[in-house]
């Protein structure tokens, strides 16, 4: 027997019947068996009267506390002067007839021991009495060398006479296997119900009744009585099926110890398989055996075959009524969890056991600073949960120990294989000044932008002056939740693929300034207008959630002056994504929102070809259809689909679901509009 709790259920191999009987009225059999027990209304199952009785089941002693007595030793005196044994002072225990200990006190006074105020004579006993604490095992028993203790201490020989205590009944119920009737009638396969009841009853000294026990009254054929005994919140069997070779099988539904039964072929190779269900949380299935008990021979043990829930025995062929006790083992279920991180400035690992319980189990996670300094920044920065929404862990509060920050993970893990997910880190703000240029971007942990970059970008602009000073500052902000204006064009996206996901949004805004004067140092003050354009692209780099790695069809939406594009791993004008491992870059000159979405079916991408700000437009327009961008790789996959307004007609949006567009302007090439309407047709 394995470690763990035991299930018993009870399946009786008993001559019953199926459609008509209380056990299983609702529960039809398929193909030959049905048409077998529709063949005529007979009762299907004989029946045989079994009288059961109260017998005597414990016994006891009538009321009291007796003692067992032992002569440990003696002295004996006469006229006062010791005989045989060497007396002391204190008590005896002087013996009288019919085996009563007396107690006395002996005291010496001179030479002459005395008794009381007279002289001692006789013998004294030192004696040990123990309460006796036995039973009898038969209504005839007695005792006979026990006493009984006085208020004067002195012990009285009596005898015990057993009595009766409990009763039980004569007959073991085994569900079943005994059957009464459900009403006044006499009983039959409409009336037949499992006696339970019946033997639930606590039997009084002259209580009796009488069930049934019964066979199937059909040649060839035995009833398969499942039975469920359930106990307490264990596990419980719901459907089972019996197989047999050319025949149909017959499938029921098993309700507890109510039961369901079925008609099997005799001398055939039988096949049961049942459903375990209510398996206790945290708790697996690790064995399951069918003990099959026949009339008077040896139990036979089978082993069923275990896959998840489902359990297949071989009961080999049915010769007569047996009945099979099905014992199942469970123990805690452990898990084997997978570590993913995301983090910046920082590492994560597994520390100590990590095979712990599914239910209540706890697991730790050190986190580890690339640089010792930082250890009480990354507190508070630091966000683990499990990959699965349906896990119910708890995250306690870091302690520092060793430069490292230790957190313990509690709770309850739906399967055995969850995935904990580190992420967060240190934020990727950063300041510069270059002479009297000033940048600076404040960022999340999970986006990078070159401060540098930007500023050169700014300073190129149109309507800056360089012989002022000029500041930038960048700001972008993250969510697990595309903006709201994607939500049409992602709900269309995923109609045409459900496999598509938002993997995470980006919000980047950029405010710039220059001073009034060349003298002036710019600072952060100095840049309060916002820059929604740059002449040539900029790079965000963005670290993918771990949910979105390593998989396909990676593209972005970005959001610009109310019109929605589409950025993909062809570059058109610069402007487009690249994957690199766990990082995506975002090449664009607009600015706003991006939301970027992968296909989860997909393993990876098509490698990316590496960013050339100054390669001209890869695509070519398409003479046929003046504002549709044909790529020049012929495969239909471009940097940015184009974008319209809102009005821009169903036709032409049908149209720009699979191309581009190019501005008409050669000398001035720009993103072409990705209309909405592209999107939900």
């Amino acid at each position: 027997m394995v470690r763990g709790l035991k299930k018993k259920l009870l399946i009786g191999l008993l001559s019953a019947a199926v459609v008509g009987t209380s056990l299983a009225p609702n529960v039809p059999l398929v193909g030959s068996f049905a048409q077998e027990v529709k063949a005529d209304d007979a009762n299907k199952y004989v029946y045989t009267e079994v009288p059961v009785s109260a017998v005597p089941a414990t016994y006891e002693w009538q009321t009291g506390t007796f003692y067992t007595v032992t002569e440990n030793s003696s002295v004996t005196l006469s006229g006062g002067s010791a005989t045989s044994g060497s007396p002391e002072a204190g008590v005896y225990y002087k013996k009288a007839e019919g085996n009563k200990y007396t107690e006395v006190s002996l005291e010496e006074e001179g030479n002459v021991w005395k008794e009381g105020n007279g002289v001692a004579d006789g013998t004294y006993y030192k004696i040990t009495a123990t309460e006796y604490t036995g039973t009898p095992t038969s209504e005839s028993d007695t005792k006979n060398d026990v006493y009984t203790k006085a208020n004067d201490g002195s012990y009285t020989q009596t005898t015990l006479e057993a009595q009766v205590a409990t009763y039980k009944w004569s007959v073991d119920y085994v569900p079943g296997k005994y059957f009464m009737s459900s009403d006044s009638d006499p009983i039959n396969d409409e009336n037949a119900v499992d006696a339970k009841e019946k033997f639930a009853a606590n039997p009084g000294s002259s209580a009796e009744f009488k069930v049934y026990t019964r066979k199937s009254a059909v040649k060839d054929q035995a009833s398969v009585n499942i039975i469920d005994k359930k106990e307490d919140s264990d596990v419980k069997v719901g459907n089972a099926t019996i197989s047999q070779p050319n025949k149909p099988s017959a499938t029921v539904t098993v309700n507890g110890e109510s039961g369901a039964s079925t008609l099997v072929a005799t001398n055939v190779k039988t096949v049961l398989d049942i459903v375990l269900s209510e398996i206790p949380k945290g708790k697996k299935v690790t064995k399951v055996e069918a003990i099959v008990k026949k009339d008077g021979s040896t139990d036979e043990k089978i082993t069923g075959s275990v896959s998840g829930v489902n359990v297949s025995f071989d009961l080999g062929t049915i010769t007569k009524d047996v009945i099979v006790t099905i014992v199942a083992t469970v123990e805690d279920a452990k898990i084997t969890p997978t570590l993913k991180t995301n983090l910046n400035g920082a590492s994560a690992a597994f520390d100590g056991e990590t095979n712990v319980k599914q239910d209540g189990g706890e697991l730790t996670i050190v986190v580890t600073p690339d640089e010792a300094k930082n250890l009480d920044t990354l507190i508070g920065k630091i966000d683990i949960k499990s990959q699965n929404s349906s896990d119910n862990i708890n995250v306690a509060e870091p302690t520092k120990a060793s430069g490292k920050l230790y957190y313990k993970i509690t709770g309850t893990f739906a399967d055995e294989n969850p995935v904990i997910v580190v992420s967060g880190g240190l934020r990727n703000d950063k300041e510069i000044i270059e002479g009297k240029d000033y940048a600076k971007v404040v960022a999340d942990s999970n986006v990078s932008v070159d401060p540098s970059k930007i500023l050169e970008e700014y300073k190129n602009l149109d309507d800056t002056d360089e012989d002022k000073n000029s500041a930038v500052v960048v700001t972008t902000e993250t969510s697990t939740e595309a903006a709201a204006v994607f939500n049409d064009v992602i709900a269309n996206e995923k109609i045409k693929n459900e496999n598509i996901e938002v993997a995470l949004n980006v919000n980047v805004t950029v405010k710039g300034g220059q001073t009034g004067d060349a003298q002036t140092q710019a600072s952060g003050e100095t840049a309060q207008n916002d820059v929604k354009s740059f002449k040539n692209p900029i790079t965000i780099k963005v670290k993918l959630p771990v949910e979105a790695r390593n998989k396909g069809g990676y593209f972005v939406l970005r959001s610009h002056d109310g019109n929605i594009q589409r950025l993909e791993t062809s570059l058109k004008d610069g402007e487009g994504i690249k994957v690199d491992g766990d990082d995506l870059y975002i090449y664009t000159k607009d600015l706003s929102d991006f939301t970027v979405l992968y296909d989860k079916s997909l393993s990876s991408d098509t490698p990316a070809p590496e960013l050339n700000p100054d390669d001209d437009n890869p695509a070519k327009e398409d003479d046929n259809n003046k504002g549709t961008i044909t790529p020049s790789n012929g495969t239909g996959t471009t940097a940015t689909t184009s974008t319209t307004k809102a009005a821009t007609s169903t036709t032409k949006a049908a149209k720009a679901t699979t191309s581009t567009k190019k501005s008409s302007k050669t000398s001035s090439p720009k993103t072409a509009d990705y209309a909405v309407n592209s999107l939900l047709a």
